[in-house]
């Protein structure tokens, strides 16, 4: 996490976003993008890293349900057995800078 987060800063202090950092489809993707809204593409990298980490530390797949999942892309997450507070925080609204200090 903590080298895909530095190489994320990385690309966005060159002024480039990713826009692809996901293992599948547009669940990883957040409700700005899908509504054509592209004023901050920065965040959209942070978006699909934490919602591809959260995927993992679950060890199952996103929710495709269409209510679970509008709650996920508005960071309203289940808690996480045995993650910190702090972490679960991280994945709800997260950001570059806040990841490279956790790791």
């Amino acid at each position: 996490m903590h080298k895909i987060a530095k190489a994320l800063q990385f690309t966005h202090e060159k002024g480039i976003a990713h826009l692809d950092v996901k293992p599948g489809d547009a669940r990883y993707m957040p409700q700005e993008i899908l509504n054509d809204k592209y004023d901050h593409l920065d965040n959209v990298d942070m978006f699909s890293l934490g919602a591809a980490i959260y995927e993992l530390i679950r060890g199952s797949h996103l929710p495709e349900s269409r209510y679970r999942f509008l709650n996920l892309r508005e960071g309203k997450l289940p808690l996480l057995p045995g993650y910190s507070l702090q972490f679960q925080n991280l994945l709800k609204v997260p950001n570059t800078i806040d990841i490279l200090n956790i790791a």
